[in-house]
Protein backbone atom coordinates (compact mmCIF):
# COMPACT_ATOMS: atom_id res chain seq x y z
CA UNK A 1 0.00 0.00 0.00
CA UNK A 2 1.45 3.42 -1.06
CA UNK A 3 0.55 6.69 1.42
CA UNK A 4 1.18 9.96 0.25
CA UNK A 5 0.37 11.85 3.44
CA UNK A 6 0.92 14.98 1.53
CA UNK A 7 -2.19 15.19 -0.01
CA UNK A 8 -4.36 13.93 3.43
CA UNK A 9 -4.78 14.79 7.05
CA UNK A 10 -4.55 11.36 7.28
CA UNK A 11 -3.41 10.01 4.86
CA UNK A 12 -4.88 8.11 1.91
CA UNK A 13 -5.92 4.89 1.70
CA UNK A 14 -5.83 3.45 -1.55
CA UNK A 15 -5.53 -0.77 -2.91
CA UNK A 16 -4.97 -1.97 -6.30
CA UNK A 17 -4.48 -0.30 -9.84
CA UNK A 18 -7.18 0.39 -12.51
CA UNK A 19 -10.54 -1.84 -12.45
CA UNK A 20 -13.63 -1.10 -14.31
CA UNK A 21 -15.88 -3.29 -15.59
CA UNK A 22 -18.49 -3.16 -18.05
CA UNK A 23 -20.92 -6.54 -18.39
CA UNK A 24 -24.30 -7.73 -18.41
CA UNK A 25 -26.58 -10.14 -16.54
CA UNK A 26 -30.21 -11.21 -16.22
CA UNK A 27 -32.35 -10.58 -13.64
CA UNK A 28 -34.15 -13.35 -11.50
CA UNK A 29 -36.97 -11.37 -9.31
CA UNK A 30 -35.12 -12.66 -6.01
CA UNK A 31 -31.64 -12.84 -4.57
CA UNK A 32 -29.42 -12.58 -7.19
CA UNK A 33 -25.57 -12.89 -6.54
CA UNK A 34 -23.76 -11.05 -9.70
CA UNK A 35 -20.28 -12.21 -10.53
CA UNK A 36 -17.36 -12.34 -12.85
CA UNK A 37 -16.64 -8.98 -12.45
CA UNK A 38 -13.13 -9.22 -11.06
CA UNK A 39 -12.35 -7.39 -8.79
CA UNK A 40 -14.24 -5.68 -5.95
CA UNK A 41 -16.25 -3.23 -6.88
CA UNK A 42 -17.08 0.54 -4.79
CA UNK A 43 -19.56 1.84 -7.40
CA UNK A 44 -21.90 -0.10 -9.50
CA UNK A 45 -24.30 1.67 -11.61
CA UNK A 46 -27.11 -0.53 -13.00
CA UNK A 47 -29.66 -0.28 -15.70
CA UNK A 48 -32.76 -2.41 -17.11
CA UNK A 49 -32.04 -2.79 -20.98
CA UNK A 50 -35.70 -3.25 -22.17
CA UNK A 51 -38.20 -1.82 -19.34
CA UNK A 52 -37.80 1.82 -18.52
CA UNK A 53 -36.84 2.08 -14.67
CA UNK A 54 -33.89 4.37 -13.64
CA UNK A 55 -30.35 4.26 -14.21
CA UNK A 56 -29.76 3.31 -10.33
CA UNK A 57 -26.00 3.98 -9.09
CA UNK A 58 -24.40 2.61 -5.60
CA UNK A 59 -21.60 3.20 -3.50
CA UNK A 60 -19.44 1.53 -0.97
CA UNK A 61 -18.73 5.08 0.89
CA UNK A 62 -22.39 5.34 1.60
CA UNK A 63 -22.67 1.73 2.25
CA UNK A 64 -25.59 -0.60 1.61
CA UNK A 65 -27.68 -3.30 3.45
CA UNK A 66 -31.24 -5.29 3.62
CA UNK A 67 -32.79 -2.28 1.37
CA UNK A 68 -29.84 -0.72 -0.37
CA UNK A 69 -29.18 3.05 -1.11
CA UNK A 70 -30.18 4.08 -4.56
CA UNK A 71 -29.07 6.88 -6.11
CA UNK A 72 -30.81 8.11 -10.05
CA UNK A 73 -28.74 9.93 -12.23
CA UNK A 74 -31.25 9.78 -14.86
CA UNK A 75 -33.58 11.23 -12.67
CA UNK A 76 -34.35 13.90 -9.92
CA UNK A 77 -34.66 12.03 -6.78
CA UNK A 78 -33.61 11.74 -3.21
CA UNK A 79 -31.21 9.08 -1.79
CA UNK A 80 -33.71 6.23 -1.28
CA UNK A 81 -33.74 2.62 0.31
CA UNK A 82 -35.24 0.26 -2.27
CA UNK A 83 -34.32 -3.80 -2.60
CA UNK A 84 -31.86 -3.18 -5.01
CA UNK A 85 -27.94 -3.58 -4.86
CA UNK A 86 -28.09 -5.35 -1.18
CA UNK A 87 -24.23 -6.24 -0.74
CA UNK A 88 -21.00 -5.77 -2.67
CA UNK A 89 -18.40 -8.95 -2.89
CA UNK A 90 -14.65 -9.64 -3.81
CA UNK A 91 -15.85 -10.64 -7.60
CA UNK A 92 -19.61 -9.06 -7.93
CA UNK A 93 -22.87 -7.63 -6.17
CA UNK A 94 -26.02 -9.10 -4.61
CA UNK A 95 -29.37 -7.78 -5.81
CA UNK A 96 -32.45 -7.83 -4.29
CA UNK A 97 -35.85 -8.29 -5.93
CA UNK A 98 -36.30 -4.82 -7.22
CA UNK A 99 -37.60 -4.93 -10.42
CA UNK A 100 -35.36 -1.77 -11.48
CA UNK A 101 -32.52 -3.89 -10.97
CA UNK A 102 -33.46 -7.31 -11.19
CA UNK A 103 -36.87 -7.92 -12.91
CA UNK A 104 -37.09 -11.39 -13.70
CA UNK A 105 -35.73 -12.40 -17.42
CA UNK A 106 -35.02 -9.44 -17.78
CA UNK A 107 -31.47 -8.32 -19.49
CA UNK A 108 -29.38 -5.67 -17.55
CA UNK A 109 -26.36 -3.24 -18.07
CA UNK A 110 -23.59 -3.47 -14.92
CA UNK A 111 -20.69 -0.75 -15.07
CA UNK A 112 -18.71 -1.36 -12.04
CA UNK A 113 -15.37 0.36 -11.12
CA UNK A 114 -12.69 -0.42 -8.24
CA UNK A 115 -11.39 2.26 -5.66
CA UNK A 116 -9.58 0.46 -2.68
CA UNK A 117 -12.11 -1.86 -1.25
CA UNK A 118 -14.78 0.75 0.81
CA UNK A 119 -12.02 2.13 3.01
CA UNK A 120 -12.56 5.49 3.08
CA UNK A 121 -10.50 8.09 5.10
CA UNK A 122 -10.74 12.13 5.99
CA UNK A 123 -9.45 14.66 3.77
CA UNK A 124 -8.58 18.24 5.31
CA UNK A 125 -7.19 19.92 2.62
CA UNK A 126 -10.45 22.19 1.48
CA UNK A 127 -12.35 24.69 3.41
CA UNK A 128 -14.80 22.04 3.96
CA UNK A 129 -13.56 18.52 5.34
CA UNK A 130 -14.54 15.27 3.16
CA UNK A 131 -14.60 11.58 3.54
CA UNK A 132 -13.04 9.98 0.16
CA UNK A 133 -12.05 6.66 -1.41
CA UNK A 134 -9.12 7.23 -3.51
CA UNK A 135 -7.39 4.87 -5.91
CA UNK A 136 -4.65 7.15 -7.42
CA UNK A 137 -3.10 4.91 -9.52
CA UNK A 138 -6.97 4.14 -11.19
CA UNK A 139 -7.45 7.90 -11.25
CA UNK A 140 -10.72 7.26 -9.18
CA UNK A 141 -12.35 8.89 -5.81
CA UNK A 142 -15.40 8.95 -4.05
CA UNK A 143 -15.92 12.28 -1.92
CA UNK A 144 -18.42 12.82 0.35
CA UNK A 145 -18.90 16.59 2.03
CA UNK A 146 -21.93 18.56 3.41
CA UNK A 147 -22.22 21.72 1.47
CA UNK A 148 -22.25 25.39 3.36
CA UNK A 149 -23.56 27.86 0.36
CA UNK A 150 -20.27 29.83 0.76
CA UNK A 151 -18.51 30.75 -2.54
CA UNK A 152 -14.98 29.92 -2.83
CA UNK A 153 -15.53 26.33 -0.86
CA UNK A 154 -12.90 24.05 -1.15
CA UNK A 155 -13.27 20.17 -1.17
CA UNK A 156 -10.63 17.79 -1.18
CA UNK A 157 -10.51 15.18 -3.65
CA UNK A 158 -7.52 12.53 -3.15
CA UNK A 159 -6.29 12.20 -6.79
CA UNK A 160 -3.08 13.25 -6.57
CA UNK A 161 -3.57 15.21 -9.98
CA UNK A 162 -6.59 17.82 -11.16
CA UNK A 163 -9.69 15.71 -11.97
CA UNK A 164 -10.96 15.64 -15.54
CA UNK A 165 -14.30 14.76 -15.15
CA UNK A 166 -16.46 15.21 -12.06
CA UNK A 167 -20.30 13.76 -11.66
CA UNK A 168 -21.41 15.22 -8.47
CA UNK A 169 -25.12 15.66 -6.47
CA UNK A 170 -27.01 16.54 -3.49
CA UNK A 171 -28.01 12.94 -2.10
CA UNK A 172 -31.25 14.53 -0.15
CA UNK A 173 -32.08 17.35 -1.55
CA UNK A 174 -34.78 16.45 -4.10
CA UNK A 175 -35.11 17.97 -7.59
CA UNK A 176 -31.24 19.31 -7.59
CA UNK A 177 -29.79 16.90 -10.49
CA UNK A 178 -26.46 15.87 -11.16
CA UNK A 179 -23.54 18.58 -11.80
CA UNK A 180 -20.80 17.99 -13.93
CA UNK A 181 -17.38 19.18 -14.68
CA UNK A 182 -15.21 18.43 -16.94
CA UNK A 183 -11.61 19.60 -18.20
CA UNK A 184 -12.26 20.61 -21.49
CA UNK A 185 -15.23 23.11 -21.13
CA UNK A 186 -13.76 24.33 -17.75
CA UNK A 187 -15.22 25.36 -14.46
CA UNK A 188 -16.99 28.35 -16.03
CA UNK A 189 -19.32 25.98 -17.90
CA UNK A 190 -21.65 23.15 -16.51
CA UNK A 191 -23.61 20.52 -17.79
CA UNK A 192 -26.10 18.95 -16.07
CA UNK A 193 -26.40 14.80 -16.46
CA UNK A 194 -29.92 14.25 -15.85
CA UNK A 195 -31.43 16.78 -18.44
CA UNK A 196 -30.63 16.91 -21.96
CA UNK A 197 -30.39 20.92 -21.30
CA UNK A 198 -27.62 22.98 -23.81
CA UNK A 199 -24.04 23.62 -21.76
CA UNK A 200 -24.64 26.95 -19.85
CA UNK A 201 -22.22 29.52 -18.16
CA UNK A 202 -22.17 29.02 -14.33
CA UNK A 203 -19.93 30.42 -12.15
CA UNK A 204 -21.27 29.68 -9.43
CA UNK A 205 -21.62 25.85 -9.39
CA UNK A 206 -17.53 25.72 -9.87
CA UNK A 207 -16.43 29.31 -8.31
CA UNK A 208 -15.17 30.11 -11.88
CA UNK A 209 -12.40 28.06 -10.11
CA UNK A 210 -10.37 24.94 -12.00
CA UNK A 211 -9.80 22.39 -9.54
CA UNK A 212 -6.46 21.58 -8.10
CA UNK A 213 -4.34 18.28 -7.88
CA UNK A 214 -5.74 18.28 -4.04
CA UNK A 215 -8.90 20.26 -4.10
CA UNK A 216 -12.12 21.01 -6.70
CA UNK A 217 -13.80 24.64 -6.08
CA UNK A 218 -17.39 25.30 -5.44
CA UNK A 219 -19.42 28.70 -5.38
CA UNK A 220 -22.65 29.22 -4.02
CA UNK A 221 -25.29 27.38 -6.62
CA UNK A 222 -27.67 25.30 -4.88
CA UNK A 223 -27.22 22.10 -6.65
CA UNK A 224 -23.28 22.02 -5.88
CA UNK A 225 -23.18 23.98 -2.33
CA UNK A 226 -26.50 23.69 -0.26
CA UNK A 227 -25.45 24.62 3.25
CA UNK A 228 -25.92 21.43 5.58
CA UNK A 229 -26.88 18.99 2.72
CA UNK A 230 -24.86 15.91 2.01
CA UNK A 231 -23.05 15.26 -1.40
CA UNK A 232 -21.25 12.59 -3.22
CA UNK A 233 -18.89 13.28 -6.38
CA UNK A 234 -17.37 10.47 -8.23
CA UNK A 235 -14.02 11.48 -9.50
CA UNK A 236 -12.30 10.67 -12.32
CA UNK A 237 -8.43 11.96 -14.20
CA UNK A 238 -7.30 10.40 -17.22
CA UNK A 239 -5.33 7.52 -17.33
CA UNK A 240 -3.01 6.39 -20.05
CA UNK A 241 -4.53 3.83 -22.18
CA UNK A 242 -7.36 3.22 -19.48
CA UNK A 243 -9.53 6.20 -19.19
CA UNK A 244 -10.45 9.21 -20.78
CA UNK A 245 -12.14 12.32 -20.89
CA UNK A 246 -11.94 14.39 -24.51
CA UNK A 247 -13.45 16.24 -27.13
CA UNK A 248 -14.44 16.01 -31.10
CA UNK A 249 -15.90 18.29 -33.67
CA UNK A 250 -19.02 16.05 -35.37
CA UNK A 251 -19.41 16.31 -39.19
CA UNK A 252 -23.36 15.59 -39.25
CA UNK A 253 -23.56 12.46 -40.78
CA UNK A 254 -23.21 11.64 -44.58
CA UNK A 255 -19.98 10.15 -43.90
CA UNK A 256 -17.99 8.68 -41.12
CA UNK A 257 -16.90 10.56 -38.30
CA UNK A 258 -13.66 8.70 -36.91
CA UNK A 259 -12.36 10.02 -34.06
CA UNK A 260 -8.74 8.67 -32.39
CA UNK A 261 -6.41 9.75 -29.92
CA UNK A 262 -8.50 7.93 -27.23
CA UNK A 263 -5.26 5.27 -26.88
CA UNK A 264 -7.85 2.49 -26.27
CA UNK A 265 -10.35 0.51 -27.36
CA UNK A 266 -13.29 1.65 -24.83
CA UNK A 267 -15.64 -0.84 -23.44
CA UNK A 268 -18.11 2.09 -21.79
CA UNK A 269 -18.64 5.43 -24.15
CA UNK A 270 -20.70 8.30 -23.15
CA UNK A 271 -21.23 10.61 -25.67
CA UNK A 272 -22.64 14.64 -25.02
CA UNK A 273 -22.83 17.44 -27.22
CA UNK A 274 -22.93 20.87 -26.03
CA UNK A 275 -26.10 22.10 -27.42
CA UNK A 276 -29.25 20.39 -26.50
CA UNK A 277 -29.40 16.78 -26.69
CA UNK A 278 -29.37 13.66 -24.32
CA UNK A 279 -26.51 11.56 -23.01
CA UNK A 280 -25.65 8.57 -25.20
CA UNK A 281 -24.53 5.52 -23.77
CA UNK A 282 -22.31 2.89 -25.85
CA UNK A 283 -20.86 -0.35 -24.55
CA UNK A 284 -19.01 -3.35 -25.38
CA UNK A 285 -21.23 -5.75 -23.27
CA UNK A 286 -24.79 -4.93 -25.33
CA UNK A 287 -25.47 -3.67 -28.69
CA UNK A 288 -27.98 -0.31 -29.01
CA UNK A 289 -28.05 3.11 -27.16
CA UNK A 290 -28.94 4.07 -23.70
CA UNK A 291 -29.60 7.50 -22.79
CA UNK A 292 -28.16 8.69 -19.60
CA UNK A 293 -30.66 10.93 -18.14
CA UNK A 294 -33.57 9.54 -19.40
CA UNK A 295 -35.35 5.79 -18.03
CA UNK A 296 -35.93 4.84 -21.73
CA UNK A 297 -34.89 1.20 -22.46
CA UNK A 298 -32.29 0.51 -24.67
CA UNK A 299 -32.64 1.87 -28.11
CA UNK A 300 -32.19 -0.05 -31.14
CA UNK A 301 -30.97 -3.14 -31.60
CA UNK A 302 -27.33 -2.97 -33.35
CA UNK A 303 -24.48 -0.93 -31.85
CA UNK A 304 -22.86 -1.09 -34.85
CA UNK A 305 -25.76 0.98 -36.80
CA UNK A 306 -24.29 4.13 -34.69
CA UNK A 307 -20.89 3.61 -33.56
CA UNK A 308 -17.78 1.15 -33.90
CA UNK A 309 -15.12 0.74 -31.37
CA UNK A 310 -11.37 1.28 -32.86
CA UNK A 311 -8.16 0.25 -30.75
CA UNK A 312 -7.37 4.05 -30.80
CA UNK A 313 -10.77 5.31 -30.43
CA UNK A 314 -14.57 5.23 -31.99
CA UNK A 315 -16.49 5.77 -35.38
CA UNK A 316 -19.95 7.03 -35.49
CA UNK A 317 -21.17 5.90 -38.58
CA UNK A 318 -22.53 7.42 -41.57
CA UNK A 319 -26.35 6.22 -40.93
CA UNK A 320 -26.25 8.45 -37.58
CA UNK A 321 -27.37 11.70 -38.79
CA UNK A 322 -27.92 13.00 -35.22
CA UNK A 323 -24.88 14.88 -34.75
CA UNK A 324 -25.10 18.12 -36.00
CA UNK A 325 -22.43 19.42 -38.28
CA UNK A 326 -19.31 21.10 -36.58
CA UNK A 327 -20.89 21.17 -33.37
CA UNK A 328 -18.31 20.04 -30.18
CA UNK A 329 -19.00 16.53 -28.47
CA UNK A 330 -17.64 15.87 -25.20
CA UNK A 331 -16.16 11.56 -24.87
CA UNK A 332 -16.11 10.09 -21.51
CA UNK A 333 -14.24 6.60 -22.63
CA UNK A 334 -13.45 3.59 -20.26
CA UNK A 335 -11.43 0.02 -20.98
CA UNK A 336 -12.75 -2.56 -19.03
CA UNK A 337 -9.56 -3.85 -16.95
Amino acid sequence: MSLNKRLFGQGPVESGAYAFKAMSFTGNGGTNSVTGVGFAPDIVWIKDRDTAYQHNIYDTSRGTGAAGYALEPSGTANEYTLSGLTAFGSDGFTLGSNAGNNQGSSPNLAFCWGVNGGTTSTDTNGSINSTVQVNQAGGISIVKFTGNQTAGATVGHGLGVAPDFILMTNRTRNGYGWYTYNSISGATKNLVFNTGDAEATSTQAWNDTEPTSTVFSLGTETGTNSNNYPYIAYCFANKSGKQKFGEYTANGGGTNNVVTGVGFQADFLILRGKHSENWRIYNSAAEGILYGNLNNSEDGTDNQGHVSFQSDGFTLLSDNNNYPSNSKYLYLAWKNS
